[in-house]
C-alpha cells in the first residue's frame, strides 16, 4: 500500500485538517478519510485529547486525502467521501491513537475527529508552527473533547485477579446502579454482578472506581463511602471488604495514566466545551471528575485528614493517590481561573513543568492560548516557532515572566549550576522542560527588607542583577536519609556542632532551620513557624525520633505526620551548612564551601552565587567579583526578614552567567 502525502495547508484561511473515521467493526482495520477545511466555515468536528506514548509507529491507518470542502468533500482522485475512495494509502501511527480510534469509530456512520497526530504533517516545522498557533481555536470551535485514558486492560494492573464480594450488600450496589443510569453522567455497558457473587472483574472494578468518583461529586466525606462497616464508631474498629481495595486500586490507575501527565491536555481540556473521560467504553464527564477530586483534596487535608490512610486501605498507597487527585485537582483549578481571566503565567508556567511533553518547546507553546493579560485580555505567551532553539525560547520565557511578574522570584526555579544540562542553558534560566518544586519558597520571607528589584539582559546572555554579600559557606552537614529516624537523630546531633568545637547550635536552631523555619497549615499552605509549632515539633517529632514516641500513622496524628513528610521532603533534596559568620542554613545539594550568599534586591530569600574562577574562604576578606553562576536559594537563619540589610548597605553589580 502507497505511503500518504500531506498537501499544504492555507494559514491565512485557517484550514486544517479533520479525520473522518468510517463504519466497520471493532475487528476491522480503520479506515478514515483526511479533508481540508477552514475554521470559517465553522465545521462540525470533535477532537480527541490523548497520550501518544512511545514514539513507535507501528499502526496503519487506511487513509485518503481530500481536497478543500466540509460538507460533502471530495478525495484527491474524485470520490465521494461517503464511501472508501481508492485507491488505499497507508498513514503509519501509534499504537494509542490506533487503539483509540478502534473504540470511538461506530458501526453504523461515520465519525469527524480532528487528532493533532494524523491532521497536522508533523514533520513540516512552518505547519506543526502555524497549526499550535490556532490549536486553542480548534479545540474551542469542536462540539466536544474526546479523552482516551486506555483501555480497560491498560488501566488495571490484575486483569487475571479476582477477589471475594463477600460483605457487598443490595443497597450498595441499588445506589450504585442508580447513579450509573441517571442524567447520562456515565454510560456503563455493564453492571455490578448482584450482591452474593463469587468475583469481580477488571470491568466490574472500573465500574465500582466511577461509582468512588460519584460519592466523591456528592461531597461525602471519606468515612461515608460504600463497602465500608464500623464496629462502634472509633475510626481504629473500621473494616471494608476487598471490592472496595480493588476499586480504589482502579482509581489511582486511572488518576496515573500518561494521560494526566501531558502538557497539551492544559488547554485542550480548559477550551474544549464539552470533554469525555474515555476508559474502554466507559465514559464520565471530565468537569464531574475534576469537580470530585477537588472534593477528594478539601477534605483529605481539612475535615477528613484522619481518614486518609484508612479510607484507601494502606497508607503506602494513600499518599501516592492523594499526589495525584491534586494534580488532577489543578485541572480545575486553571479552568476556573481562565473563565475568570485571573490566570497567572509564571503559575501556568510553572504547572508545565509537572508535565510532560515530547518536544521541550511544548512546555510553553501548549499554555500560550491561556496565558492573557488579566486587564486586556491580550496573549502574552511566545508565538509557536518551532525553528527557534529551545535554550533560546528559555531565555527569553524567563526574562519575559520575571517582567510581568515585576518580580525575580522566578529565580526560585532556575537550572542553577545542576548538570546534566542538555541544553547549556545559563545558570539563570529556568529548564520549562524539567521538573522543579520551589517547595519552602512559598513562605512569607522577605530577607531583601523590601527593595525592589533592578535587573536586565546582556548581549552575550548574562543577567544583571544588584546585591549585596552577606556570608560565605565554610562547613557542609553530611547528608541525611530522612527515612531513618535513628540517622536523622545522629545528623541533628552532627549539625549542633557544625559551626566548630566551640560553638554549637541549640535544638531550637537546628529544628528551625531544617522545617525552614515553616509549617503546613490545615488549608494545605506552607506558613512562618510560631512558638507553639516550635514546642510541637520539638515535644512530638523530636521524641519520635528519639525513639521515645513510636511512629505516628497519618489517620493517628496527621500533624506530626505532614510535618515529618515536610522535612522529609525537603532533606530528599537539600544540604544543611554553616558560614564563616556562624549562620546555620540548608541549600541544594549543589552548593559547595566557598560559595558567597548575597541578599538581591527584589528576592525574598538569600541567594548562592558562585565564583566561576574558584572559591576560597582561607582569605580575611575574599575577593567579592562581578561574575558568577547561580548555585540557587537558600535558608540562612536569622537573615530571612531582612535582619542583614542595613542603612549603609553596599550595594553591587553582579553578572549571572
Amino acid at each position: 500500500m502507497a505511503t500518504y502525502t500531506y498537501n499544504e495547508l492555507d494559514a491565512l484561511r485557517r484550514e486544517i485538517r479533520l479525520c473522518t473515521l468510517l463504519p466497520g467493526s471493532f475487528e476491522e482495520p480503520v479506515a478514515c478519510i483526511l479533508s481540508v477545511v477552514s475554521l470559517y466555515a465553522k465545521p462540525e468536528y470533535e477532537s480527541l485529547s490523548y497520550a501518544w506514548g512511545p514514539p513507535i509507529f507501528d499502526k496503519e491507518l487506511v487513509i485518503s486525502d481530500c481536497v478543500h470542502g466540509s460538507e460533502n468533500p471530495k478525495s484527491e482522485n474524485g470520490n465521494a467521501g461517503g464511501n472508501f475512495p481508492a485507491p488505499a494509502l497507508a498513514l503509519k501511527v501509534t499504537t494509542s491513537l490506533y487503539t483509540a480510534f478502534r473504540y470511538l469509530r461506530k458501526s453504523d456512520q461515520t465519525r469527524v475527529i480532528w487528532a493533532d497526530a494524523v491532521c497536522i504533517n508533523q514533520s513540516d516545522l512552518d505547519e506543526r508552527s502555524s497549526q499550535v498557533s490556532i490549536m486553542g481555536d480548534i479545540y474551542k470551535a469542536a462540539k466536544n473533547c474526546q479523552i482516551w485514558l486506555g483501555t480497560v486492560e491498560d488501566v488495571i494492573d490484575w486483569p487475571d485477579e479476582k477477589v471475594q464480594l463477600n460483605l457487598v450488600t443490595a443497597d450498595d450496589l441499588s445506589n450504585f446502579e442508580k447513579w450509573i443510569h441517571s442524567q447520562g453522567a456515565v454510560t456503563a455497558p455493564r453492571q455490578l454482578p448482584t450482591a452474593g457473587s463469587a468475583t469481580i472483574s477488571p470491568n466490574e472494578s472500573t465500574l465500582g472506581a466511577l461509582h468512588i468518583v460519584q460519592c466523591l461529586l456528592e461531597n461525602k466525606h471519606l468515612y461515608q463511602m460504600p463497602f465500608w462497616r464500623f464496629r462502634g464508631t472509633s475510626a481504629t474498629n473500621v473494616y471494608f471488604v476487598g471490592t472496595w481495595y480493588k476499586c480504589m486500586r482502579t482509581l489511582l490507575s486511572i488518576v496515573s495514566q500518561p494521560w494526566w501527565d501531558r502538557i497539551w491536555i492544559v488547554q485542550e481540556v480548559v477550551l474544549s466545551p464539552n470533554a469525555i473521560l474515555n476508559i474502554g467504553r466507559h465514559q464520565v464527564r471530565l468537569k464531574l471528575f475534576l469537580s470530585a477530586s477537588q472534593n477528594y483534596a478539601t477534605h483529605s487535608e481539612a475535615c477528613c485528614r484522619t481518614w486518609v490512610g484508612l479510607w484507601f486501605g494502606r497508607e503506602e498507597i494513600s499518599l501516592p493517590f492523594l499526589a495525584k487527585m491534586r494534580v488532577v485537582s489543578g485541572l480545575s483549578r486553571v479552568m476556573t481561573g481562565f473563565a475568570a481571566n485571573t490566570l497567572v503565567p509564571i503559575s501556568l508556567a510553572l504547572m508545565s513543568r509537572e508535565r510532560k511533553a515530547s518536544d521541550p518547546r511544548d512546555h510553553f507553546y501548549a499554555i500560550t492560548g491561556l496565558m492573557k493579560n488579566p486587564i486586556t485580555g491580550k496573549p502574552l505567551g511566545p508565538d509557536p516557532d518551532y525553528r527557534l532553539d529551545p535554550g533560546q525560547l528559555f531565555r527569553e520565557q524567563t526574562l519575559n515572566l520575571m517582567r510581568q511578574s515585576s518580580s525575580i522570584d522566578v529565580l526560585d526555579h532556575a537550572i542553577g549550576v545542576t548538570t546534566p544540562n542538555p541544553l547549556n542553558l545559563p545558570s539563570w534560566v529556568c529548564d520549562w522542560s524539567q521538573y522543579k518544586m520551589a517547595g519552602w519558597l512559598s513562605s512569607p520571607y522577605n530577607a531583601s527588607s523590601g527593595h525592589k528589584h533592578h535587573f536586565q539582559q546582556t548581549a552575550d546572555s548574562s543577567f544583571v542583577i544588584s546585591g549585596a554579600m552577606i556570608d560565605v559557606v565554610s562547613k557542609l552537614g553530611d547528608l541525611v536519609d530522612p527515612d531513618n529516624a535513628e540517622d536523622i537523630a545522629v545528623k541533628v546531633e552532627e549539625w549542633k556542632h557544625l559551626a566548630g568545637a566551640h560553638q554549637a547550635f541549640d535544638i531550637s536552631t537546628v529544628l528551625r532551620t531544617t522545617f525552614f523555619d515553616v509549617i503546613m497549615s490545615k488549608e494545605g499552605e506552607h506558613r512562618r513557624l510560631n512558638t507553639r509549632d516550635e514546642a510541637f515539633i520539638a515535644q512530638w517529632w523530636w521524641q519520635w525520633i528519639l525513639g521515645k514516641k513510636r511512629r505516628p500513622s497519618v489517620h493517628e496524628d496527621p500533624d506530626i505526620f505532614t510535618a515529618h513528610c515536610h522535612f522529609r521532603y525537603e532533606m530528599k533534596r537539600d544540604k544543611v551548612f554553616a558560614t564563616r559568620e556562624g549562620h546555620l542554613g540548608v541549600g541544594p545539594r549543589t552548593i559547595a564551601i566557598g560559595d558567597r550568599i548575597f541578599i538581591v534586591k527584589g528576592a525574598r530569600v538569600p541567594l548562592i552565587l558562585r565564583n566561576p574562577v574558584g572559591n576560597s574562604v582561607d582569605e580575611s576578606s575574599p575577593q567579592i567579583c562581578c561574575d558568577y553562576s547561580y548555585v540557587g536559594r537558600c535558608y540562612l537563619h536569622g537573615c530571612m526578614d531582612g535582619e542583614a540589610i542595613a542603612p549603609e548597605t553596599e550595594w553591587q553589580t553582579l553578572n549571572l552567567h
